[in-house]
């Protein structure tokens, strides 16, 4: 008795293209087939075969911008559908997929009015919450992210989002709770994780918190999040060796996160390297003039090598630009201090930077978080995978 299981569909519609390789019809309802059964490489062959006869084949062109965004390439996906935009082609789905696009691409500012737009045909559009809440979370709209996902309380996925939405609206019970509900029955929470691991490093309890964001990394080796969470916990550990590897990695990933590039700068003042944070903080006035901490940052630096004209010029415009820059703020003092009592200048530069301690209670660890908490894409450093589901 014959037990074989039948051919798939998308092995008989191959086994017809092997007799009529010429096709269209054929190569469109094989790739389709390809898409249904997340056989991406093979998708991705019959549309390129597509397009070689039929270049300018709108569908294919559709298809293979969803194939890309699944196989992570967001820019290359963007150019397939802007063609079909500049060319008429703006239909709901079109559009969702290009939203979906700029999303991958870390575009949210752009993403968010168009998914905003097509709302009323979100029923029709997978996954599109998910979607909509990653670029509302990441332009700012936090309140709207949380009245969304909240709204979807049998959704998991979602429930991790809320969760990490509660931690980056400094609603920290609330996310660290849910995330430990979460996390209770699913362990593989990307978002849950992320919040968990966020609320623990601001309670300081920053060896918890490491095992959360390496459990991210270990799903979603390029989680930009994870890994500045990473470098805090392993800065709080006093692994200054492996904070700089960890944050490092951070602003390769999140290149425009200006945080994390402070960050990697005061671990490098921490390490003596001048010139490597003088590096790192030209890269971030490069990437945005205008973000106090970084004019702050620079002028702590410029006390530490005793360029105090810079010290003082760097932290007016820290503080000008950011009135609570607790940088700035800290780099007048120096100056201050400097002027009257050069020696107790340096003794508070030097307390900093051994100790992590800093005038009037504040301390290091706290200031390179608060750091770390602005302009975190998302608010978190999540991407969503073409699947909806959240590698970060």
């Amino acid at each position: 008795m014959d037990t074989a299981a039948p051919p798939s569909r998308l092995a008989r519609l191959l086994g017809f293209l092997g007799q009529d390789p010429q096709n269209l019809m054929l190569l469109r309802d094989a790739a389709d087939e390809a898409i249904k059964g997340g056989e991406w490489q093979q998708a991705s062959d019959l549309i390129n075969r597509a397009l070689v006869m039929a270049p300018q084949d709108a569908s294919s062109r559709y298809r293979m911008a969803v194939v890309l965004c699944q196989q992570g390439e967001a820019l290359s996906a963007l150019a397939f559908t802007k063609g079909l935009i500049d060319e008429g082609e703006s239909n709901e789905v079109v559009l969702y997929q290009h939203a979906k696009a700029l999303v991958l691409a870390g575009r949210h500012g752009e993403a968010e009015p168009l998914l905003d737009g097509l709302q009323d045909h979100a029923t029709h559009l997978p996954e599109f919450d998910y979607f909509h809440i990653r670029a509302l979370h990441a332009v700012g709209k936090l309140d709207e992210a949380i009245a969304k996902a909240g709204s979807m309380e049998g959704d998991p996925i979602a429930q991790g989002m809320l969760s990490l939405l509660y931690v980056d609206a400094d609603r920290l019970d609330e996310g660290q709770a849910l995330a430990q509900q979460i996390l209770a029955r699913d362990p593989h929470n990307v978002d849950a994780l992320l919040a968990a691991g966020t609320g623990l490093l601001a309670l300081e309890k920053s060896d918890v918190a490491l095992p959360a964001f390496n459990e991210v990394v270990r799903q979603h080796p390029d989680s930009g999040r994870a890994w500045m969470g990473i470098g805090l916990a392993r800065l709080s550990a006093g692994d200054l060796a492996g904070a700089r590897e960890a944050l490092t990695k951070t602003v390769a990933l999140l290149p425009s996160h200006l945080g994390s590039w402070n960050a990697l700068a005061w671990v490098q003042m921490i390490q003596r390297d001048h010139a490597g944070a003088s590096q790192t903080l030209a890269t971030a006035l490069d990437i945005n003039r205008n973000f106090g901490e970084t004019h702050g940052t620079l002028a702590v630096l410029k006390a530490a090598q005793q360029e105090w004209s810079e010290a003082e010029h760097h932290a007016e415009v820290a503080v000008r630009l950011q009135p609570e820059s607790f940088a700035g703020r800290f780099a007048q003092t120096l100056v201050l201090e400097h002027r009257g009592r050069p020696e107790q200048a340096a003794l508070l530069l030097e307390n900093m930077m051994r100790n992590y301690s800093a005038p009037a209670g504040g301390n290091l660890i706290d200031l390179v978080h608060r750091y770390a908490a602005r302009g975190v894409p998302g608010k978190s450093g999540a991407n969503i995978k073409a699947t909806g589901k959240r590698q970060s």
